[in-house]
């Protein structure tokens, strides 16, 4: 008899411990949900920056230094994408 009561009374206690404890680990899910999706956006979002705005200048008329610009090129900055990553002096 006393196995029998002491196994309920485990039963409910820890039934109420699970239904105290619920909200917050369904909170810790879908924190950790959300920091992956974050961090994927973030991925994806540095990515495409990199694409569109890392363009190539010439950065004198006499001398010839490339650069990158770290904004959205312009349509003449596009044009001049043809220069090698690494910056070039004469």
């Amino acid at each position: 008899m006393f196995n029998e009561v002491f196994t309920v009374v485990l039963v409910l206690l820890l039934a109420s411990h699970l239904k105290v404890l619920q909200p917050v680990i369904k909170a810790s899910i879908s924190g950790v949900n959300a920091g992956s999706a974050e961090q994927q956006a973030s991925t994806a979002t540095e990515s495409s920056e990199e694409e569109n705005v890392c363009t190539c200048m010439n950065h004198a008329i006499d001398c010839h230094i490339y650069f990158y610009l770290c904004r959205k090129p312009s349509m003449e900055e596009l044009m001049r994408r043809r220069c090698s990553r690494t910056c070039r002096f004469c």
